[in-house]
């Protein structure tokens, strides 16, 4: 939402706009401590909060890159941002739309 231009959730999509920001702010005030801060704008994904707004679409025949994502997917990019392999990688936000 808040990478996207939205015809309603405004507020919803400038908070998360504004979270992006903070992580760059907060990654250079860090930078010194060699402390890495960094965010993810995650697709639409299977959660509770989001099955209780709405249907899940039907995921039949679409390909894996076109289904809603599931918690795991999100868990994995974490993971990554996480371990060694993003030591050198801060104040990014990482925008997980399969695409």
């Amino acid at each position: 939402a808040g990478h996207l231009p939205v015809h309603s959730g405004i507020i919803y999509a400038a908070a998360k706009s504004a979270v992006a920001h903070y992580t760059r702010c907060l990654a250079e005030q860090l930078r010194p401590y060699d402390v890495n801060v960094n965010c993810i704008a995650p697709a639409p994904t299977s959660t509770g909060r989001f099955l209780a707004t709405r249907a899940l679409p039907d995921q039949q025949g679409l390909s894996r890159l076109q289904q809603v994502a599931q918690p795991e997917d999100m868990a994995q990019i974490v993971l990554f941002l996480a371990g060694p392999q993003a030591d050198f990688l801060t104040g990014e936000t990482i925008v997980c739309w399969a695409g």
